[in-house]
């Protein structure tokens, strides 16, 4: 006999409140259960359905609450009880005919069973359905603990059938998940059938000529309801005083331990109302009488609290109510202990002090966010959406496990409204986008109200994939059955095919799949995108976790991961990992091609793994390094090129400039020398054509104009780069600088020998073509007012701040103050183009010959400033630098270089004062520096030995110190600044805090490379097309940011340039270097497995990928799509 069965009346059982529901349903004799599943009501369903055979009541879980509500009312009106439960959205559903059986009433005791859900644990609202009850007009109640639950559960009968009206009965989660002692009553036999139906068409059939009889005969329900809630015994007032509290549900019994804690429970009146609809009027003025201040303590909305201040204006008192209007308890959420105690002592004046936060585990934790189970089919079919579209699509979701494609790594759930929503979203969608638009619904959503939507599409003539994710049960709740279940618990069911409904709705291309056969759900998934019209793919494969799968389902044994191919670069004489991480999209790109190649078989075998280059995932500008290395071996220079400039405006400047990463991933590396990829960039852009007739003046004219108008504030790397993607983007760009010329460092940082001019002003000429306007000479803050710009005259629709790293930093020695020390990038802007130095002509570059120069700094700027120096005819050039080589962020070949260039190093030397003689520089000392433990950069950090002094020979000290940020275009804005002056933005985005106003480059990241400051312009070109545009922006094409920036060494050369394999780029050496490249894809930080597919049953164990044997439940789909090739079937029990 199932415990809850057990007719020992008296005894007392410990139980769930909803457990205790279903007893005391059970005890009132019901005939008739119908219900759908939904957290936080199942377990009243559940064991109702667990004990219908043997008890002899009927239990069905309907096709949707509504139906549920309808088989239900019929029984009640054939004279027997019945009960239907759902959570509180489902009577969202079932409101038509729950609001007109309130108005009809009913003959035999008819109980709704609804579950809240403060705090939203399991449902898209917080609603309150008491105002259902309001609304209805029919009598609520609500238990405050599992004992409660069960006589109200068994009393709700009764009342209903006194009233001749459904009663709900209102739970919320908390106390529908609360485990307290039952008593238990006497079990009632169940009414049998009736004799005959009695039939009264002038009461049930509710047409206008009805109506009025009805309404009079629902008031009179209702009066009868007011006169038992007066006297009901779930309305109880206790204690005197002047202070008093009224609560309802969970709130009374969080009210009670309040007052208890607090030591005040004898200073306080408590009315507990159980019956809170209709309110018993009478009782709460009597309560209402004498009383200075009122708390009103209820979860979810001030229902009561509103019905405690009309009862007290009708009383004509005025007392003073606490509650959710009034801001001592919280309108959304669950109540907890603290929140109730701090509202009482509010009450009360009673002294209180909140608990401090629990204090930290010693052993941490781990966070157990919702996930889709291990080895779902649904996971299988959201990995296969996302190869399938690029990413490039928008997905509407409906409510079940599949819910959980929201969040990384699928994000496939751009909307979600309600159940059976998802087709009707995406229809409408598909008008107003070009994308693939997807709704997705499960088996027992689409019985649900799916097929209303289906027929609505197809009769309309949308264009949509529908994505039925069929898993043979209603898996999120428990199993349950739905009407195309076959067999449940033993029971056999007549169901329905899905994909005959699907085909008698007129849909005429449908795919079934299996979804765990990963590459042919891709396949079936484009041909469902490719067709005009409602395409609908039936995923179809049962639950990994059902009870009863399917006859014929074998079980499958665990896979493993092959850690010597996890995670290690393959095509590597050592097999070691590069150094280059790879970003999620690019993950997905690689499976996706294994897919691609190897299909379903590798869920059986492990195949060779086709290659996949670390250098092109290397780029922070995300140039494709192997497909340009490869138009260049097939001799074909302009292909390169133009596969270079889809991603960046300068591709000739980046070929003599950029610091190439690429190269330091460049697998061949381990075998002789890595690709000289930048010297195969500077020859692809040989081939550019000239500004004029330049091929991208056709295509920047030929994009549409979206009508917005973005300023750029800023003409370096990432200003013009961002006016470069905007432009193309079809939006019009206008650039300020202060500057004369555009190009920010790379014009006036970056020497000549370094990047020659020409190649720079010619790229820029291209972007001025294009359509881009340069205003050269205006200051922000001087000429240009930066409000302005947002909402004066001119106003822009957003503002991209690219204006650099700021000024360098100041020695802070005495001496520093006047000629003879200068900033090293006034130093380079001056030799760049001849110009006197700032601070007088003493300093004109022309007079640098036989000059004495101390250059201090160890970054990429003291290096370019020193050799600069040296180039223009210093008779001594020295580096002062407080560390050593080892910590220097100058490029070890740049350091190099300027050695062989006569430059000479000084390290470990800090400067602690500049010598003068007659107001000119006559030297600098500096003390002896040694090193300690490191700082906040990570490194060494130096400090000077006590009485160690020396002096440098100098007539002019060049400052290289790093540079600060340059608080003005922020201040200007009103934007947040990190301490070191950097503006605060959306990693992502690089959206700052305000509204349209988007900063990138030096300016958010400090001193970094050209390629780094290109690539924040196209990340921020992007943010501000999504801001401009929303999901019409063309995606963002970047990979992970990478922080590694080191670079090969260059040839040695007494004035040493970068490696120039051929003297004027000649295309037969150029083709013979990149043949060399190895084509290779084994990535040593893959972990696609893990990201991709975020499966519990895959963990990292010491970097590597490992699986879970006991979690594992043979899926295969990891396997299939593993870019390494590292996944594999192995025996029963030999997983990690």
């Amino acid at each position: 006999m199932h415990p809850l069965l057990d007719q020992a009346a008296g005894e007392r059982r410990l139980m769930l409140a909803n457990e205790a529901i279903a007893r005391g349903a059970i005890e009132a004799g019901v005939a008739v259960v119908a219900s759908y599943p939904g957290t936080p009501s199942t377990e009243v369903s559940e064991t109702l359905a667990r004990t219908a055979a043997e008890r002899g009541h009927h239990f069905e879980y309907s096709t949707n609450e509504k139906v549920a509500i309808e088989v239900a009312a019929g029984a009640a009106w054939g004279g027997r009880r019945a009960l239907s439960a759902m959570k509180q959205v489902g009577l969202n559903v079932a409101a038509d005919p729950f609001l007109t059986l309130g108005a009809v009433g009913v003959i035999g005791g008819f109980v709704l069973v609804v579950a809240d859900d403060p705090a939203q644990h399991s449902s898209q609202t917080e609603q309150d359905t008491r105002h259902y009850g309001r609304l209805a007009d029919v009598p609520v109640l609500e238990p405050a603990s599992p004992e409660d639950a069960r006589r109200m559960a068994r009393a709700a009968f009764d009342i209903s059938e006194e009233v001749g009206l459904p009663v709900i009965l209102r739970i919320t989660t908390r106390l529908a998940h609360m485990r307290g002692a039952v008593t238990l009553g006497d079990i009632l036999p169940i009414r049998p059938p009736p004799a005959a139906i009695v039939r009264d068409p002038r009461r049930f059939v509710n047409m206008p000529a009805n109506a009025p009889a009805n309404r009079r005969r629902h008031f009179e329900a209702m009066a009868r309801a007011a006169r038992i809630s007066e006297s009901s015994p779930f309305n109880v007032a206790a204690g005197e005083g002047t202070v008093g509290i009224v609560a309802s549900g969970i709130a009374h019994a969080y009210a009670l331990d309040a007052l208890s804690a607090l030591g005040v429970a004898e200073q306080v009146a408590v009315l507990r109302l159980g019956m809170t609809w209709p309110v018993p009027e009478k009782m709460l003025g009597r309560f209402l009488r004498w009383k200075r201040r009122i708390l009103v303590a209820e979860e979810l909305e001030p229902f009561l609290e509103h019905e405690v201040e009309l009862a007290a204006f009708r009383a004509r008192r005025r007392p003073q109510v606490l509650g959710k209007r009034s801001g001592h308890l919280p309108r959304t959420g669950e109540f907890n202990a603290a929140l109730m105690t701090g509202a009482v002592a509010a009450l009360t004046g009673a002294a209180w002090t909140p608990p401090p936060p629990p204090a930290r585990p010693a052993l941490a934790v781990p966070p157990r966010p919702p996930v889709l189970c291990a080895g779902c089919v649904h996971r299988a079919a959201f990995y296969a959406a996302k190869v399938a579209t690029g990413d490039r699509a928008i997905f509407e979701n409906d409510i079940g496990c599949y819910t959980l494609g929201y969040g990384p790594p699928f994000h496939q759930a751009d909307h979600l409204i309600c159940m059976g929503g998802a087709i009707n979203l995406a229809s409408s969608l598909s008008r107003q986008t070009d994308q693939p638009v997807f709704a997705y619904i499960g088996d027992s959503t689409f019985f649900h109200s799916g097929i209303t939507g289906l027929l609505n599409a197809v009769h309309g003539g949308y264009r949509q994939v529908v994505v039925i994710l069929d898993n043979l049960t209603t898996a999120m709740t428990g199993h349950q059955p739905h009407p195309g279940t076959a067999q449940r618990a033993g029971r056999a069911f007549r169901h329905a095919k899905i994909e005959d409904l699907v085909r008698a709705c007129g849909v005429t291309h449908l795919e079934i799949l299996d979804p765990l056969d990963t590459a042919g759900a891709v396949q079936g998934l484009r041909r469902a995108i490719a067709h005009d019209g409602v395409a609908v793919v039936l995923f179809r494969a049962p639950c990994r976790l059902h009870p009863e799968p399917p006859a014929g389902t074998v079980a499958k044994a665990p896979f493993e991961v092959a850690a010597g191919d996890c995670c290690t670069c393959g095509t590597t004489a050592d097999r070691s990992p590069c150094s280059v991480p790879l970003d999620a999209a690019t993950k997905v790109f690689r499976s996706a091609r294994r897919l691609e190649l190897f299909g379903s078989s590798a869920a059986r075998t492990r195949p060779a793994v086709p290659p996949t280059p670390p250098c092109t995932a290397a780029c922070p500008a995300g140039i494709c390094a192997m497909g340009y290395v490869t138009h260049v071996a097939a001799g074909r220079p302009r292909a390169a090129l133009e596969l270079i400039r889809e991603r960046v405006a300068f591709p000739g400047t980046l070929g003599h400039v950029c610091h190439h990463p690429c190269e330091t991933a460049c697998v061949r590396a381990k075998l002789d020398d890595p690709l000289a990829i930048l010297a195969l960039k500077r020859h692809a852009a040989a081939s550019d054509d000239p500004p004029e007739k330049h091929y991208l003046l056709a295509r920047a004219a030929a994009v549409s104009p979206t009508g917005k108008r973005v300023a750029v504030v800023g003409a370096g790397p990432a200003g013009l780069q961002a006016a470069y993607e905007l432009r193309l983007r079809g939006h019009d760009v206008t650039v300020f600088d202060r500057a004369r010329e555009p190009g920010g460092l790379m014009a006036s940082a970056i020497p000549a020998h370094r990047l020659p001019r020409e190649v720079l002003r010619r790229e820029i000429d291209v972007i001025r073509r294009m359509g881009v306007t340069l205003r050269m000479g205006a200051e922000l803050g001087r000429d240009v007012d930066a409000q302005a710009l947002l909402a004066g005259p001119e106003r822009f629709d957003a503002l991209f701040l690219a204006t650099g790293a700021g000024r360098t930093r100041r020695l802070a020695v005495p001496g520093e103050a006047g000629e003879g020390v200068v900033d090293s990038l006034d130093l380079l802007a001056a030799a760049a183009d001849a110009s006197p130095l700032p601070g007088g002509a003493t300093w004109d570059p022309r007079r640098l010959p036989g000059a004495r120069v101390v250059v201090v700094g160890g970054g990429n700027a003291a290096i370019d400033a020193a050799r600069t120096a040296r180039r223009q005819g210093a008779g001594s050039v020295v580096v002062a630098y407080r560390r050593t080589a080892a910590e220097m962020s100058a490029e070890p070949g740049e350091r190099e270089a300027a050695e062989r260039e006569g430059v000479r190093f000084e390290l470990l030397a800090g400067p602690v004062e500049v010598l003068r003689r007659d107001d000119r520089v006559a030297g600098l000392r500096c003390a002896r520096m040694r090193l300690v433990e490191p700082d906040g950069s990570g490194r060494a950090r130096p400090v000077p030995v006590p009485g160690e002094e020396f002096e440098l020979d100098a007539d002019l000290v060049v400052v290289a110190v790093g540079q600060e940020g340059h608080p003005g275009p922020a201040e200007a804005l009103g934007l947040a600044v990190d301490p070191a002056g950097r503006i605060e933005v959306d990693a992502t985005t690089l959206a700052t805090k305000r509204a349209g106003v988007f900063a990138g480059g030096d300016a958010v990241s400090g001193p970094w490379t050209v390629v780094d400051a290109i690539a924040a312009g196209k990340r921020a070109a992007w943010g501000i097309d999504v801001f401009l545009r929303g999901a019409a922006a063309a995606p963002l094409d970047l990979p992970a940011v990478r922080t590694d920036d080191s670079w090969q060494v260059p040839e040695p050369g007494r004035v040493v340039r970068e490696r120039r394999l051929w003297e004027g780029d000649a295309q037969d050496h150029a083709q013979a270097e990149a043949a060399r490249c190895l084509a290779c894809g084994m990535c040593g930080h893959c972990l696609a497995c893990v990201e991709t597919l975020a499966c519990p049953a895959i963990v990292v164990r010491e970097g590597k990928a490992a699986i879970d044997a006991t979690s594992c439940n043979g899926c295969s789909v990891c396997a299939q799509m593993c870019p390494n090739g590292a996944i594999a079937p192995g025996p029963w029990g030999s997983g990690a």
